[in-house]
């Protein structure tokens, strides 16, 4: 029986993940990207 709970409990951590990383996909949607070469100059200056 404790076994199936915890099948589940990480079942529902699992959905929890996706939905936060489908959020974070879709809430940055809508701003400007950063080329590629910028963000590595970027970087450089580091």
């Amino acid at each position: 029986m404790y076994e199936e709970y915890q099948a589940i409990e990480e079942f529902m951590e699992d959905c929890m993940d996706l939905i936060d990383l489908w959020e974070a996909k879709f809430a940055g949607q809508d701003e400007p990207s950063v080329p590629l070469d910028e963000v590595i100059k970027e970087l450089n200056k580091s």
